[in-house]
């Protein structure tokens, strides 16, 4: 029994224009690990054909059934903020109002 059904013709032609779009290579394996599980393969064919390890696979799995294909994006690098811009702003501007000297 196949791990994810057969894709509709117009949602596996739309993951193949994305994989041709998108300049990050991790995007475009995670989406064609996805293709191949919808061809039928086992998360073992796809760890032989990507390289990815079978645990990786099935989190990217695990993110495709819950949220669908945007779930399969890099999210942005590094940690969010910790003060939200605004207040930074807000602290640059009465910073500004002193000198350095002012602070020792």
């Amino acid at each position: 029994m196949p791990i994810l059904p057969p894709l509709p013709r117009p949602q596996r032609r739309r993951i193949h224009k994305i994989i041709h779009a998108t300049r990050d290579k991790g995007h475009a394996r995670r989406l064609m690990a996805i293709l191949l599980l919808h061809e039928g393969r086992t998360i073992t064919d796809v760890h032989h054909l990507t390289g990815a390890a079978r645990s990786t696979i099935g989190r990217w799995l695990r993110w495709y059934r819950d949220e669908g294909i945007d779930a399969l994006e890099a999210l942005p690098a590094g940690r969010a903020p910790v003060l939200p811009i605004a207040k930074i702003v807000t602290l640059l501007v009465l910073l500004m109002q002193f000198s350095p000297q002012d602070f020792g």
